[in-house]
């Protein structure tokens, strides 16, 4: 189960840390998968030398692994790559960073510093490494979005982004008894996260969000909509 950003995320290891192979296929496809062994290393290592939009990075404990293989998680990060929009110069928050994988994503399409939070301290932790690891720019905060000051230069973001916990029902193919230790929402997350993207992004700012298609519901207006099973990506235009 996915979880960016929590600290009781699935795909976690509750007693080391791991790493995880990133990697952009031509210019516009996302993959990632987690290296369990020094084996599997040597083989990444030979494939991250030949490919300039790859990147080992760590996972630490408690956050959760892009390459824990949550097919749904590739629609979040393909439309990042060929929908979202995000150009040379655009300010972006990553909301619920985690490793920092769409972190690095939105620095490559941005090529300027990112703004990130994280109501898990570790992951913001995690997201920093990631940065260093990756020779980019992060302003990488420890903070819950939904009360956090976004003022000053935290502010007036062009992009807002957020893999967010799920909204799920019993019927969902994506729910799970525990969804709560697996940052399931209860909608509280959806709406107050939605309440608060006026002050967060500048007038015609983009939000793009994962969630599943539960959220529809929720969601007064958004622009465009990509749905892969019952997870859906959101766009939404101010």
């Amino acid at each position: 189960m996915k979880g960016n950003g929590g600290p009781f995320s699935g795909g976690i290891s509750l007693s080391s840390s791991s790493l995880c192979y990133l990697e952009i296929s031509n210019g516009n496809k996302w993959h990632a998968e987690e290296i369990e062994n020094r084996a599997e290393l040597l083989k990444i290592v030979e494939r991250f030398s030949g490919n300039a939009d790859s990147l080992i990075i760590p996972v630490f404990p408690t956050v959760y692994s892009p390459g824990f293989g949550m097919e749904t998680d590739y629609l979040y990060f393909d439309v990042l790559l060929n929908q979202a929009g995000i150009k040379k110069g655009d300010k972006v928050l990553v909301v619920g960073s985690g490793s920092g994988a769409d972190v690095w994503v939105a620095w490559l399409k941005s090529g300027v510093k990112i703004y990130a939070i994280d109501i898990n301290p570790i992951a913001v932790a995690n997201t920093i490494a990631t940065a260093q690891i990756g020779g980019f720019p992060v302003d990488a905060r420890n903070g819950d979005i939904l009360t956090y000051e976004t003022n000053g230069d935290f502010s007036n973001f062009d992009f807002v982004l957020w893999n967010m916990p799920m909204i799920t029902n019993k019927d969902s193919a994506l729910y799970m008894e525990t969804q709560l230790m697996h940052d399931g929402d209860d909608g509280n997350v959806l709406d107050g996260f939605l309440k608060k993207l006026k002050k967060m992004l500048r007038k015609g700012g983009r939000a793009v969000i994962w969630n599943s298609k539960e959220a529809k519901t929720r969601i007064d207006h958004y622009d465009r909509v990509f749905e892969e099973n019952d997870a859906a990506v959101f766009i939404i235009d101010l």
